[in-house]
């Protein structure tokens, strides 16, 4: 009798075996994780009526299917799984399990840059967060984070500079860490500068562990000490990202467009020592870069991307690499810029207008040995960042 109870299907069980399931997937054993949450499944749906079971579905199936489905069924397949679990969840009461699953279905809609979408489901994620109570649980955290970077990313500065605003309530030091972050983009590309720079000398004392921190801090870093005309700090900010993130998580992906950005200050540099006829420097700078292509094309081979596909963020990026390449070895290449714009119009105005300026600046340089006619040979600061064009003379953009 007491056999027949233990192996009867049950919420307790069902649970167990959720647990499990996200344990195994937290471990990186991806196939055991998928049996465990199938089997929490299927004793769930074994349960008659209303009732906890229900989380727990729920929780396996989001399991499930962000270490199986996600990779073997296509985008809209895959989203309604991630809402479904979030309904049984909400029906369940378990608002927690709901959060996790409306989070997930976000990051699939991010990954495939459906932005629009993703939007939408945020704000409606953020809503039922603040509705139960949860708006600064982990879940209701991350839902906001991807508010503030989505909107950036999207071009809609006001709303992600909005989403970063914490209205002087009492938070934690890791929610103020965890929304501060992304809110420096558009402080430092909005020439904020004194008040980016007060803000990540704060956030360096705290970025330790967290990978998105790390990188936003790195990125962010780099980007103002390049708008600064500083690419020397713009490198170390990057250097130093590279290698807080390889403790906490070597090999990813997330380190092409670190790498992107520090090949980019070392371009800087290598055009400068270039202007200055200093080849030790220049020689330099380009060691470093290539460093950084190496470290790149490495996390490339062996990074394994989220979905098992890499996404148009990602390979967007990789374009922005090998053009910043050709202009760290002097002959700044016009198609690969175009390339990187054109991949960077999947969804973010502000990186593809950077490349479209850089494939200008290309086809200006191209048969002028990098020379106006009436050139001084001194540098300036371009209009979106330190590029060394050796001309003094300024043309209405």
């Amino acid at each position: 009798m007491g056999a027949g109870r233990r192996d009867s299907p049950s919420a307790v069980k069902a649970w167990v075996l959720a647990v499990f399931a996200l344990a195994a997937r937290g471990e990186h054993r991806l196939t055991e994780a998928a049996e465990h949450a199938s089997a929490a499944i299927a004793t769930a749906q074994a349960v008659d009526g209303v009732g906890d079971h229900q989380a727990a579905w729920a929780d396996a199936l989001t399991t499930r299917t962000f270490v199986k489905d996600r990779v073997e069924r296509n985008t809209d397949e895959v989203l309604e799984q991630f809402y479904e679990a979030a309904e049984l969840a909400r029906s369940a009461g378990d608002g927690a399990v709901e959060l996790r699953a409306r989070y997930q279905a976000v990051l699939t809609l991010h990954d495939v840059a459906r932005f629009d979408e993703a939007l939408v489901a945020i704000d409606a994620g953020l809503e039922r967060a603040t509705a139960t109570g949860a708006q600064w649980s982990a879940f209701g955290l991350e839902l906001r984070v991807l508010q503030v970077l989505t909107r950036f990313m999207v071009g809609d500065w006001d709303g992600s500079e909005a989403a970063a605003e914490l209205m002087g309530g009492a938070v934690s030091g890791t929610v103020f860490t965890r929304i501060s972050a992304p809110g420096l983009l558009v402080t430092v590309n909005r020439g904020r500068f004194d008040v980016a720079a007060s803000r990540l000398a704060n956030l360096r004392e705290r970025w330790h562990s967290d990978q998105q921190v790390l990188t936003v801090v790195g990125l962010a870093g780099a980007e103002l000490e390049s708008w600064r005309g500083r690419p020397a700090e713009a490198v170390t900010s990057i250097d130093t990202a590279l290698r807080q993130l390889d403790k906490v998580a070597p090999k990813h992906l997330v380190t092409v467009s670190l790498c992107a950005s520090g090949v980019a200050a070392c371009a800087d540099l290598a055009d400068a020592a270039r202007a200055a006829r200093d080849g030790a420097a220049e020689r330099a700078a380009i060691t470093h870069g290539e460093a950084l292509l190496a470290t790149a094309a490495d996390s490339m081979e062996h990074g394994q991307p989220v979905s098992g596909t890499l996404g148009p963020e990602g390979r967007a990026w990789w374009a922005r690499l090998k053009a910043e390449e050709s202009r760290l070895h002097g002959a700044s290449d016009p198609e690969l810029w175009r390339e990187t714009a054109e991949a960077f119009e999947y969804g973010e105005p502000f990186r593809t207008a950077w490349a479209w300026w850089r494939q200008a600046e290309a086809l200006l340089n191209r048969g002028s040995d990098n020379r106006h006619p009436n050139c001084c040979g001194r540098q300036q600061m371009s209009p979106i960042g330190w590029a060394p064009s050796r001309c003094t003379r300024r043309y209405p953009l």
